[in-house]
């Protein structure tokens, strides 16, 4: 509880990357659902591979399906998260900004999508129900809209 409260005031005090930053640093940008993750292991170390159905490709190569490779992992009886990074959870609707397999901008890239607005990567660990209080949207996590997106993509 502590770590999620500590998260949630790091991203409050952090103003969002600007989209033209995570533009000039992106091959890719998608739109999409994560379907699955799971964990892998290599001699450079653990990581997690979140597994995102594609549903419009905003810049790059389109495919059907991307796979993202995320800094951290989790294992039964250990968790190596990195800090600051967000957590791509199944069935999370996402607009990410790529390079290559991974998240442009230390994972600032990843945005939790509802609606028109993209939310901060720091609140991904939340439902979509926690990032609004009663029918009035909070602020504090409202990070872009997705016309925004497409603008600064151009």
């Amino acid at each position: 509880m502590l770590t999620v409260l500590m998260g949630l005031l790091a991203s409050a005090s952090a103003s969002p990357v600007p989209l033209t930053d995570l533009s000039h640093q992106a091959d890719r940008v998608v739109m999409g659902e994560v379907l699955i993750t799971h964990t892998e292991q290599d001699s450079t170390g653990a990581f997690t591979i979140a597994t995102v159905r594609v549903w419009e490709t905003l810049r790059g190569v389109a495919a059907p399906v991307v796979d993202v490779r995320l800094p951290g992992a989790a294992f039964n009886h250990q968790d190596l998260t990195v800090h600051g990074q967000p957590t791509l959870l199944p069935g999370q609707d996402v607009v990410l900004f790529l390079s290559g397999d991974q998240l442009v901008g230390m994972g600032a890239g990843a945005f939790l999508l509802e609606g028109e607005r993209l939310f901060n990567s720091n609140v991904a660990r939340l439902s979509r129900s926690t990032l609004r209080i009663g029918t009035q949207e909070d602020p504090l996590f409202a990070s872009h809209d997705i016309q925004a997106v497409r603008a600064a993509l151009r």
